[in-house]
């Protein structure tokens, strides 16, 4: 710009010259213009200069005239400035300046090619015009506009501009969302298409009472159908505004409130139930100020336990609840409430009448809107009471009567044990002395008897013998009876083997395959489960004796989560009809002669089974075999 210091106290000159009188009044009329600098240039000299361009350059108008454009403008501006009069182009351009201060100007030049009789006179005039101001107004506004724009298109609020038929004019991008659809289908589309029956009524109404001047209410509640069908709450808000042509336009924010409206029914519906439950809860439910200990609520039952009408009881400390006790159970609340968590005890309330009730309580703490609220629920347990003093009386009743059962059980024992005592001496002795005079009468004087006496005293002998192993029987059978049990791990595995060799041993004639699996252990009375083995392999051995091939197995297999045990064999067997008497003393399914024995051995089985807390069952078929099932516990 400037290239040097004005000269102050000098009135700027004008260049008149030999012109015309027009000529000179066009001169004069331009140098005085002060807003618009005008410059006359001669073969790419400066001729004419006003004051607006003494001015802009900051010197005087002499200072300017002579000067190429060289001397005023910067080597790219002028390169730019003579291009356009080269090439004689009369439209505006821009371009920037920087003044002595080193402040930026925007400029617009015009360079005019004036004509006369049609001929273009080799001068041209450059009009040139300060646009800074302009500019920054224009910046103001591109800035003001794209946050403007930034708000809009980031809102969380849909936003839409529609015109006097409701055709969407404008539609952001969270409008679209709501609409489930774009903004260019959007574009062009009626407003009311998405509007339900009743908020297309609700928005045309409101729209023409506000184009009427009346005072409608800005923010309401629609429902829209979005584009996949879905219906969706929203709050609109809207007003009313006339653009530069003067056409109706409606601008509208619309916030989704689906979800909130969702939450707030599921809160709605959460304070009903618990309203409900709190109301008809059986039990009685105070609430107390955590910080002044007064009761501020209580529901039926409470009114119920106390007596009293909830206004009775409403606006009494807490300690009112139970007066017995009132220092105690103010300073338990607070002990055990003031670190959370929740406390229950034993107390008592006392009702409008005097009377005391037992109670269970239990208190925590409870936030409602924004206080500290203890919870208590007070149990009445009167009833329990009852039947806890019912109980005890029955309990010591009880005991009284097992002491009484356990010396009648002792004096039993006492008496069994002085029956075993008898049998095993005095009635073996008298056994012993038939026994043994029949064997003597036999052996000494069998040639004096005939066939028949003989006969008779053999069997007085296999009576007395079958008597005595009676008595055994029953003896063991006792024995069972009073033992005590000594528990430790027993291989039934081994003990198995050892049984099944001994039978093998004693009748080597009697071919049997047998089938011993192994490792089954237990946890028992080692002589008490060895005796019941002994009985079920002896019961198996005997009664496959006409059995070819014979088979015995003793294994294990698992049922319903428990191991089951098994002695099987494929000998006689038995008609399951008569199962139930299979394990009763004395009880026989087949008879002496076929298979000898007393009927006692599976009774003592089932006995040993019994005080191990296990049960045991067979299965048989006739010919087939049976097989003796049982469990430990």
């Amino acid at each position: 710009m400037p290239q040097q210091q004005k000269k102050k106290g000098k009135k700027p000159k004008t260049s008149a010259g030999s012109k015309s009188d027009l000529f000179s009044t066009n001169c004069q009329i331009c140098s005085e213009l002060t807003s618009e600098v005008i410059l006359f240039i001669n073969d790419g000299k400066c001729s004419f200069a006003n004051v607006a361009a003494a001015n802009f350059f900051d010197c005087q108008i002499e200072d300017l005239i002579g000067k190429d454009l060289g001397q005023l403008f910067p080597e790219k501006e002028k390169k730019v400035l003579k291009e356009k009069i080269t090439a004689k182009i009369e439209e505006p351009f821009e371009m920037t300046l920087f003044d002595r201060a080193g402040e930026k100007h925007y400029i617009r030049i015009i360079v005019h090619f004036p004509k006369k009789k049609e001929k273009i006179i080799p001068q041209q005039i450059i009009t040139i015009q300060d646009i800074t101001g302009y500019k920054k107004v224009l910046n103001r506004l591109h800035n003001s506009e794209e946050i403007y724009r930034s708000i809009v298109e980031n809102s969380v609020e849909g936003m839409i501009i529609v015109d006097e038929n409701y055709r969407f004019i404008f539609v952001n991008d969270e409008m679209a969302k709501i609409l489930k659809s774009t903004r260019e289908e959007l574009i062009g589309r009626d407003f009311r298409e998405f509007l339900t029956g009743e908020s297309l009524e609700i928005v045309s109404d409101r729209y023409k009472r506000r184009q009427k001047g009346e005072d409608v209410p800005k923010r309401y509640e629609i429902e829209v159908t979005r584009t996949d069908g879905e219906k969706r709450r929203i709050l609109l808000s809207s007003t009313i505004y006339h653009d530069s042509e003067g056409n109706v336009r409606t601008v509208s924010l619309l916030l989704d409130i689906t979800e909130k409206k969702k939450a707030e029914e599921k809160l709605l519906q959460s304070e009903r139930k618990f309203r409900l439950i709190f109301e008809n809860s059986l039990d009685a439910i105070f609430w107390a100020d955590a910080e002044t200990d007064t009761i501020i609520n209580c529901n039926k039952a409470a009114e119920k336990l106390l007596e009293r009408k909830r206004e009775e009881i409403i606006g009494k400390a807490q300690t009112f609840l139970h007066p017995q006790s009132k220092k105690f159970y103010s300073e338990m609340f607070h002990q055990y409430l003031e670190v959370g968590g929740e406390i229950e005890e034993e107390g008592e309330v006392e009702t409008k009448t005097g009377k005391i009730i037992p109670v269970i309580i239990t208190a925590t703490i409870v936030r409602v809107d924004g206080k500290s609220i203890i919870q208590g629920i007070f149990k009445d347990i009167t009833k329990q009471k009852r039947a806890e003093e019912q109980l005890r009386k029955l309990n010591e009743e009880l005991e009284q009567r097992v002491l009484e059962r356990t010396h009648q059980l002792q004096e039993l024992n006492k008496e069994l044990e002085a029956f075993a005592y008898s049998v095993s001496h005095d009635l073996r002795a008298p056994l012993r002395s038939i026994s043994g005079f029949s064997r003597i009468v036999i052996d000494e004087c069998s040639e004096q008897l005939n066939g028949k006496s003989r006969d008779y005293l053999h069997r007085i002998e296999n009576a007395s013998i079958q008597m005595e192993k009676l008595i055994n029987g029953l003896l063991e059978l006792s024995r069972l009876t009073r033992t005590e049990l000594h528990f430790s791990e027993v291989d039934l595995s081994t003990i198995a083997k050892q049984h099944l060799a001994k039978l093998q041993q004693e009748e080597p004639k009697h071919n049997v395959k047998i089938n011993v699996e192994e490792g089954i252990k237990v946890h028992g009375d080692k002589q008490l489960l060895e005796t019941m083995l002994w009985n079920l392999l002896e019961n198996a051995w005997k009664f496959t004796k006409n059995k070819t091939p014979a088979e015995i197995t003793f294994g294990k297999e698992q049922k319903d989560g428990k191991t089951i045990y098994y002695v099987r064999d494929n000998g006689a067997g038995f008609n399951m009809n008569y199962k139930e008497k299979l394990f009763q003393v004395f009880q026989r399914l087949h008879s002496t002669k076929e298979f000898p024995g007393i009927g006692i051995g599976l009774a003592n089985v089932r006995r040993i089974v019994k005080k191990h807390g296990g049960e045991i069952w067979a299965e048989s078929k006739e010919g087939e075999g049976t097989t003796f099932y049982f469990h430990l516990d």
